[in-house]
């Protein structure tokens, strides 16, 4: 949940303002004056700042000011506080950066509707808030405390278990919406897999029911909150990605063992508990009655993070779409970006089938070559080309030996270099004494580090390299393809007429962009695909919804130095060429429109 601070002179309105987002979730900062913000604010930022205008030392408006000139302060939503509800009043607060103001006294309904747009929390009803407000319980067990996690399918709660001590639990609540037959039968399922699964890297299920209308799900509570709260702060360093991957592989093994497939891994998805790394919650898969996902199609994981085969149908969603996805998650955790990411959900699914993203190594220097070609292949659009759980599980302790070693090895540049410098120093019998000790301790190390150095050596030899073994599958592969080639041509030869063709791609609506004509083409790649009048270059049929021309969507080459370059610049051709807006969707199939009409 979000960080804010609040400042009010009256402690009786810093315990209302700490009651209500004590409940909703929220990391609180209290203070007593505009002074106090600053510092607070300087020493750590926050998602949102309440501040009173008239306080000691410093007021609300010069506090706004000051915050606004601050390079962490210059998009941070600000609410000003005020009991003068005259415009001048008003107008002073809002020209000194605030974006809105509440009047004393601030009413609960109108604090938390402030909330709600400004920390983009629509999806929170208010009967999800009342359950945390008035503590109620659950099952007769499970006493709601507090507002942790919410989406548009689900709300997670902190709670207490009566009959276990007040044990501390998660508890997740389903919409009601979300309670037909199609969804609650694959929901209760997995959630019966899972609760059977003893894996210290899956967050545990212990019980799972019906509250009125809402399903619901207690889980084991994660202490060291998830995955996305810490990469708000800060990137992860290579060993910290190495071992968070090492740790969520474990536990989709542990899913895969009991054929579940997670289908919703993202960073808000990865628990941290206990100095390692859990997989939370997990996605619902529901059949569908042809491979094209219907434009209409109820979501249930993040498009961001979601597999290409799971928007086209051409390959199963297994194991694989959960790599697909963990590799998406270590791409943003070590770049601290998204490359799929978009506010429109339809651009991110385009950019997961057509896009293909820069490797790490490329614009991030500080990445091995060994950990970023890993994540390329998690992310390559074709399942089969991945790496399977068996082989990351095999190839990321190998990677984390190495990433230590190269740590240790620069560690030791250091120590010399300090050595030396040390030399240089003038000689006195105190400093003789700090030498001798700090040789002792240098010696130490060496030792150690020596010991290090071995095992590694002792490991290369026994293990193949990581280069080698991606090789060795990659050879091994190739043999496995020139013998089904071999077996195919021979089917082909006896089988005659008998074969027949397989149709792959998806269907879409192509624009011809040198004679305009509109098709309806089976596509895999659309760069392959021609015109069948012209035999000029096509791009996916677009419609405008404001100026309704249609239009065809090519994705011309971009030159960027980074990926957050390339995703702006993505973006900005990614609208109307008659009137720039960039309200616009693909054009609906024949088999679609026909759907649409039924519907």
């Amino acid at each position: 949940m979000a960080r804010i601070i609040v400042a009010d002179d009256s402690r009786m309105a810093l315990a209302f303002y700490s009651h209500v987002l004590d409940y909703m979730g929220h990391e609180v900062a209290l203070c007593e004056n505009g002074k106090e913000v600053v510092e607070e604010f300087r020493k750590k930022p926050a998602d949102l700042l309440i501040l009173d205008v008239e306080m000691p030392e410093m007021d609300g408006n010069e506090a706004c000011s000051r915050i606004r000139k601050m390079p962490e302060g210059i998009n941070i939503p600000i609410i000003i506080v005020s009991a003068h509800d005259d415009e001048q009043d008003i107008l002073k607060g809002l020209n000194a950066g605030a974006n809105d103001y509440l009047l004393k006294p601030v009413k609960e309904a109108h604090l938390i509707a402030k909330l709600k747009t400004f920390l983009y929390t629509s999806s929170l009803h208010k009967k999800d808030i009342d359950l945390a407000k008035n503590h109620t319980e659950l099952a007769g067990r499970y006493r709601i405390e507090k507002l942790i996690g919410y989406g548009s399918h689900s709300v997670v709660f902190m709670a207490k278990d009566l009959k276990n001590d007040n044990f501390t639990l998660a508890v997740k609540l389903l919409n009601e919406k979300f309670i037909s037959e199609n969804i609650s039968k694959p929901f209760i399922e997995t959630a019966e897999k899972i609760k059977n699964i003893d894996c210290p890297n899956v967050l545990k299920i212990f019980e799972y029911g019906q509250y009125n209308s809402q399903l619901y799900v207690v889980l084991e509570y994660a202490d060291g909150g998830d995955l996305k709260t810490l990469l708000k702060k800060r990137k992860l360093s290579e060993l910290e990605a190495a071992k968070l991957a090492f740790d969520i592989v474990k536990g989709l093994k542990a899913f895969s063992e009991k054929n579940i497939v997670h289908l919703d891994i993202k960073p808000e998805n990865i628990m941290l508990h206990a100095g390692g790394y859990k997989v939370g919650d997990f996605g619902i898969t529901i059949p569908r009655e042809n491979s094209t996902l219907p434009i209409n199609a109820e979501i249930w994981s993040t498009a961001a993070y979601l597999p290409p085969e799971a928007l086209t149908g051409e390959s199963a969603v297994d194991s694989r779409s959960d790599i697909y996805s963990l590799g998406i998650t270590l791409y943003e955790a070590l770049s601290g970006d998204n490359p799929f990411q978009s506010e429109k959900p339809t651009v991110a699914m385009f950019r997961q089938i057509n896009f293909n993203p820069p490797q790490l190594k490329d614009f991030d220097g500080s990445v091995s070559s060994p950990f970023s070609d890993i994540i390329s292949l998690m992310i390559n659009k074709a399942p089969d080309e991945r790496p399977s759980l068996k082989e990351l599980e095999y190839t990321f302790p190998q990677l984390i030996e190495f990433i230590e070693y190269k740590e240790l090895e620069t560690e030791k540049k250091k120590e010399e270099k300090v050595e030396k410098e040390l030399e240089e120093k003038p000689v006195n019998e105190e400093y003789i004494a700090e030498k001798i000790i700090s040789e002792e301790e240098k010696r130490v190390s060496d030792e150690i580090k020596k010991i290090r150095k071995r095992i590694y050596r002792a490991q290369k030899r026994k293990n193949t390299p990581f280069i080698q073994s991606i090789l060795t599958i990659l050879i091994f592969a190739a043999l496995i393809l020139l013998f089904a080639n071999i077996g195919y041509y021979i089917f082909g030869f006896i089988a005659g007429p008998y074969k027949q063709e397989i149709i792959r791609g998806s269907e879409a609506m192509i624009m011809c962009v040198k004679c305009g004509k509109i098709d309806e083409q089976r596509v895999i790649d659309i760069h392959s695909n021609k015109c069948a009048k012209c035999g000029g270059k096509v791009g996916f049929a677009m419609v405008c919804e404001d100026c309704k021309k249609d239009f065809p969507f090519t994705e011309p080459e971009i030159k960027a130095d980074n990926i957050e370059e390339y995703t702006r610049k993505y973006d900005e051709l990614n609208k109307c060429p008659f009137c720039s807006s960039k309200n616009i969707k693909p054009m609906l199939t024949e088999k679609e429109r026909r759907r649409t009409l039924k519907k």
